[in-house]
């Protein structure tokens, strides 16, 4: 299970789908408009099942996003499909929002919520019209669409110790409803060599629970993102989720996570980031 980006990543025994691993219906992270990891709900476009829209909660980034030329990325997910891949002409607005991502546009009515970010990753959750950038078809987005944008890392940091914080967006976050991913998360590298110990929990608004115990070596090197669990098939049964490091400041990496998990209303996603940095 390996992506190439310079250097190879290596994830141990467990099986995991590589991010470049086309047969598992994922796009390559040199680019592609979208990946299918399921059928969509067809439920109602708009965030809701009818009547008003909910009130969004914006949150705030707490400066621009600064692309990397050539490693800059996105993730988009939305009702069992996402999108993944070179971030391309897409752009932040003053607000910190993006609203073109890959094969996904926002309506000019559709609210941008949970938006959180720095000078190396941007959150966001769309709520409301999505429409496909290319034909101007409407996208399903009953669970609003969670996207991430950052650079790809192609280089690893210093030698050190570093603690890493979450941050998450996902369609529940945008409307006031929180969901949590807490506990501890830590990277160490060695040598050039990178390992990542995620011992968290994920918490949903309505009170589900599922456990992220993630615990890998990254040898010669990090880049890509793997996935394991259903996240890249359908339909989704137990927690699945993608883990990606990317670049980070001063010297530290940030790690995406997308995920998904059964609850009580439906299928539940979103996309975590944890800014990993070394004590001051």
């Amino acid at each position: 299970m390996k992506v190439e980006q310079g250097n190879a990543l290596r994830l141990g025994a467990v099986a995991l789908c590589a991010f470049a691993l086309v047969a598992c219906g994922g796009n390559d992270d040199n680019g592609g408009s979208g990946a299918s990891a399921g059928g969509s709900t067809g439920a109602s476009t708009g965030g809701t099942s009818g009547g008003a829209a909910p009130a969004v909660v914006a949150g705030t980034v707490d400066a621009q996003f600064m692309p990397t030329t050539g490693a800059a990325r996105y993730i988009a997910m939305t009702d069992g499909s996402f999108s993944q891949g070179v971030l391309g002409a897409a752009t932040q607005e003053s607000n910190g929002a993006f609203r073109v991502l890959g094969k996904y546009q926002a309506d000019s009515s559709t609210q941008v919520g949970a938006m959180s970010g720095n000078a190396t990753f941007a959150l966001g959750t769309w709520i409301g019209k999505i429409a496909d950038a290319s034909s101007g078809a409407d996208v399903p987005s009953s669970n609003g669409l969670a996207y991430a944008v950052y650079n790809q890392s192609g280089t690893v940091g210093p030698d050190g110790v570093l603690n890493c914080t979450p941050r998450v967006t996902s369609s529940r976050n945008a409307t006031g409803a929180v969901d949590t991913l807490t506990g501890t998360a830590g990277m160490t590298i060695v040598n050039g060599i990178v390992t990542l110990d995620l011992n968290m929990t994920l918490k949903l608004a309505n009170g589900g629970e599922s456990p992220l115990a993630y615990n890998r070596t990254f040898s010669d090197g990090i880049s890509g993102m793997s996935y394991t669990g259903a996240f890249l098939t359908s339909p989704v049964t137990t927690f699945s989720y993608g883990v990606g490091v990317a670049d980070g400041a001063n010297d530290g990496h940030v790690v995406v996570v997308p995920w998904k998990t059964p609850s009580a209303g439906g299928l539940a996603q979103g996309i975590a980031v944890l800014e990993c940095s070394r004590p001051a």
